[in-house]
């Protein structure tokens, strides 16, 4: 009474319309770990750029700017080699920025689960390490958007300096608040035309890296193909036939 399950057409394999992100899973995977190995080699590339007219005097990378470092030019050192040397040993810092070490942080701990993602196949290593990278860039662009400690020391120091070459200036009596903060305020104007601080394409560069892991988890749960037709009918021919059993 029963058809043959050879000649059933209910009951034939499928061969296509099976989901798709099982297959694409490892390949995921290891996209996402080289783009947040990849982002974790950009912290030694500049991302902070203050410029002289037009001139870069100073560059900061990734690692620098958590702890207000930076590196002088070449230029620079051969035009102030001994007011390098002050600064040098007074150990004066552009300002800490603890959003990018939080960022940092969640990078390596996202690179860690990338790791396990890859080797041991396992989906919520991978969940982590998208939600460490997506941890990462919000600091990242909220640093961008807050701005970066060494504009801000850059800023003070041209404010500072204004009022220091004011103080020479100004002749009589200093009590003349007006004018002093006048003369300042002039002067550092004119010092931030001249100063600039600009983010490199290696910071912005930065940023899309640290971005591919959360474009790939949307990839990944759009991937999902439903079952066609035929495999509807297959499924269904599976329950008819265990009921005729």
């Amino acid at each position: 009474m029963n058809q043959p399950v050879a000649n059933n057409p209910y009951v034939q394999a499928p061969q296509h319309g099976v989901p798709s992100n099982k297959t694409n899973q490892p390949i995921l995977s290891k996209i996402r770990l080289t783009s947040l190995l990849g982002a974790l080699l950009l912290f030694l590339f500049p991302w902070v750029d203050i410029q002289c007219s037009g001139q870069s005097i100073v560059t900061q990378n990734g690692f620098q700017t958590i702890v207000g470092d930076g590196s002088v030019s070449s230029q620079l050192k051969a035009m102030s080699n001994q007011q390098e040397g002050k600064e040098n040993e007074e150990g004066e810092s552009m300002g800490v920025a603890p959003l990018v070490g939080v960022a940092l942080v969640a990078l390596v701990g996202g690179l860690v689960f990338a790791f396990l993602s890859v080797f041991r196949s396992s989906g919520k290593s991978g969940t982590v390490a998208v939600f460490c990278a997506g941890l990462a860039l919000l600091c990242l662009i909220f640093q961008m958007v807050i701005g970066f400690p060494a504009k801000k020391g850059l800023d003070e120091k041209m404010g500072v300096s204004g009022q220091a070459k004011a103080e020479e200036n100004m002749s009589g009596e200093q009590t003349m608040d007006d004018a002093f903060a006048q003369i300042g305020s002039q002067i550092a104007d004119q010092a931030a035309q001249v100063f600039q601080v600009k983010l490199t394409p290696a910071f912005y560069f930065e940023l899309f890296l640290l971005s591919v892991p959360l474009f790939l988890l949307l990839f990944r749960s759009g991937s999902a193909v439903p079952l066609a037709p035929h495999n509807q009918q297959y499924q269904q021919g599976q329950v008819q036939q265990a009921n005729l059993a």
